[in-house]
């Protein structure tokens, strides 16, 4: 461990927590330092032999945290999942008995019957010395529900969709905590900004205000959908092709 990182005043209560061995559920907006301070407490436990594991909903979510997928540590059913399912696979379940550390990261992407295989899961291992570490914003992407998916799924889970809705969310003995100071910007007028697009309430006369109208040809799009970044890459392409570059 570094000696010379300086935590925030709120990363470091999480990290208090964390050496308590309290089970946590640490969220807050986007570039206040979920990411680096996940990073640092996994390194710390790991630095005092403990056994971790960290995982996330999805491949990407996964590969940022240097973990695994959710599916490919609890083995959950495919489709909709019962209330009672759990993990039966020996080999699996083994491991959960003996690790110290369980982190969650992009928990905001855990739909509730994952989640309540997961739980299901750890309650029959019966590990007393596992500590939960839960990370996300719920502000963010939410858990994928297909339009196929959706009356099976409403037939066995209603209306909770999301982990936090689910009856053993409030069975972990969580302590919450919001990290609340932003690192990635220091403009405060933008931040304001983000912060009201994140809720929902945008302020676009702000991002507006600083254009000047004209656009560079060399500027990455951001496409709300695969169809138009589709489009998108197509007419780039050609451009291509136009100014001498080769087809494959």
């Amino acid at each position: 461990m570094d000696d010379k990182i300086t935590l925030t005043k709120s990363q470091r209560k999480v990290f208090n927590a964390f050496k308590k061995g309290q089970n946590i559920f640490m969220t807050g907006k986007g570039g206040t330092g979920k990411s680096f301070i996940t990073k640092y407490i996994i390194d710390y436990a790991k630095s005092k032999k403990k056994q971790v594991i960290v995982c996330a909903p999805t491949g990407i979510a996964a590969l940022n945290i240097g973990g695994a997928t959710v599916h490919s540590v609890f083995r959950p059913n495919k489709g909709i999942i019962d209330m009672e399912a759990k993990c039966t696979d020996k080999k699996q379940l083994e491991i959960l008995r003996n690790v110290d550390l369980l982190v969650i990261d992009e928990i905001s992407m855990c739909r509730a019957d994952v989640f309540h295989f997961i739980c299901n899961t750890i309650n029959e291992v019966k590990n007393s010395h596992l500590q939960l570490f839960i990370v996300g914003d719920f502000f963010q992407l939410p858990p994928v529900l297909t339009e196929e998916e959706g009356d099976t799924f409403r037939k066995v889970w209603g209306n909770s969709l999301y982990a936090f809705e689910t009856d053993v969310w409030g069975s972990l003995g969580l302590e919450t905590i919001e990290l609340t100071e932003v690192k990635r910007q220091t403009d405060t007028k933008f931040i304001q900004c983000l912060d009201a697009i994140r809720e929902g309430n945008p302020q676009f006369d702000i991002l507006q205000s600083r254009c000047d109208g004209t656009i560079d040809p060399d500027a990455i799009t951001l496409c709300g959908t695969n169809k138009d970044a589709e489009i998108t890459n197509m007419h780039r392409f050609r451009d291509l092709v136009r100014h001498g570059a080769e087809h494959p």
